[in-house]
């Protein structure tokens, strides 16, 4: 039963509405709660709200908290539930701190679905968008499923997910034309790092975060050929300038680093471009910044005043742009194209799906087969007449 009284003091006129809950069989006490509004009708409605709330089991203590002070409650639960991957944790991490932006110093039960659609569709691309809704899905479904809830209505329930934009079938170089596009790479910026991130699959953000303590180069080539071992675990984002130090590697994808072959081309090539980094930190002194980088920026950065820092994402895609125009290839500067045709050439000689799906570093081998399980299908149309041959 909910019962209002008026307040009249030097501050002006308010309502004060009383609330009892009965007796807490933890203190022995009876228990009330009281709320203060401009009106009559405000201060009714916070202690029905209330009421109601608590009738209904409602955790009014923590859902009244602000979102931002929520949101670690829900990822330990998360961390200890789901026990992610820890590229999963920084992604997480990094929407969390885009929705604090927009929903931090609200209390969590107060958040609308219509403050929530407009922060799910602020985001700058679809995929964002997309990452957000299933974030908040996932801390508001928890918040749901907690004993007692913190609330009783599910604000994020009715939000329709943003519109996927289509995405683009993967480009994927013939044998001829990747001689052409490496031929035409020579003498420009990414005449090596074209050749290792097609030998290695890398993405661009492995590609640049690679380091030499993850290079592996033997005195001798073992029995089987192999000249070394390339740990792949780090990857640096499009935009490290937003990070400092040993800050801007993140861990690659997937759960799992993967340690890939080196034969003795590639190994040649990796010894010339440690010594040419060499000659250049010597040359240039105090202006190199040593990053232990495969593939640092080898000239002064104008902006930093510094080479050796991180290879520039937008000098590389424009870079590669030309290079594709020059080797008369064509087509979109794709930073994943050497990694699609390096896992088509691995298929096309045979190598089976679940190792190809290894050596790209994809967590399920599901990921694989929907970028190129066409490819082996092709492979099997022409099985038949190639053992109509053997026969």
């Amino acid at each position: 039963m909910v019962s209002v009284r008026k307040i009249v003091n030097k501050k002006g006129i308010s309502y004060e509405a009383f609330i009892s809950l009965g007796l807490d069989h933890k203190t022995g006490k009876y228990s009330h709660k009281s709320f203060t509004a401009k009106t009559k009708s405000e201060a009714r409605k916070q202690a029905e709200e209330y009421e109601r709330n608590v009738r209904t089991g409602i955790d009014i203590a923590l859902g009244s908290r602000t979102f931002a002070e929520v949101v670690p409650i829900y990822w330990e639960t998360y961390i200890s539930e789901k026990q992610p991957a820890t590229s999963t944790t920084y992604h997480y991490k990094q929407i969390f701190v885009q929705l604090n932006e927009a929903l931090g110093n609200i209390p969590f039960n107060k958040i609308t679905s219509a403050k929530l659609r407009a922060t799910v569709y602020a985001a700058n691309t679809s995929r964002m968008s997309y990452m957000r809704l299933i974030v908040l899905r996932g801390i508001f479904k928890w918040a749901m499923q907690e004993t007692p809830p913190l609330i009783e209505v599910n604000p994020v329930a009715n939000i329709k997910a943003p519109v996927k934009s289509k995405s683009r079938p993967p480009v994927i170089y013939s044998e001829e034309q990747l001689i052409r596009i490496l031929d035409a790479a020579k003498g420009t910026m990414l005449e090596h790092v074209l050749h290792v991130q097609f030998r290695l699959a890398l993405r661009v953000g492995e590609l640049r975060g690679l380091r030499w303590q993850d290079i592996d180069l033997f005195d001798k080539p073992t029995s089987r050929g192999k000249s070394g071992v390339a740990t792949i675990q780090w990857q640096l984002p499009t935009l490290e300038s937003n990070f400092s130090g040993e800050e801007m590697f993140v861990p690659t994808k997937g759960k799992d680093k993967r340690e890939l072959p080196i034969d003795a081309e590639l190994a040649r090539t990796l010894n010339y471009i440690q010594v040419e980094q060499h000659k250049a930190a010597l040359r240039l002194g105090n202006l190199w910044s040593e990053m232990d980088l495969v593939f640092p920026r080898m000239v002064i950065d104008v902006k930093q005043d510094q080479a050796g820092i991180p290879l520039s994402w937008p000098t590389y895609k424009s870079t590669l742009k030309k290079i594709l125009v020059e080797s008369g290839v064509g087509g979109r500067a794709s930073s994943h194209a050497f990694r699609h045709t390096c896992a088509a050439h691995m298929l096309s000689k045979g190598i089976p799906l679940n190792l190809v799906s290894k050596y790209l570093g994809h967590t399920m081998i599901s990921t694989t087969d929907s970028y190129y399980g066409h490819l082996v299908s092709n492979a099997l149309d022409e099985l038949p007449a190639v053992l109509l041959r053997r026969a």
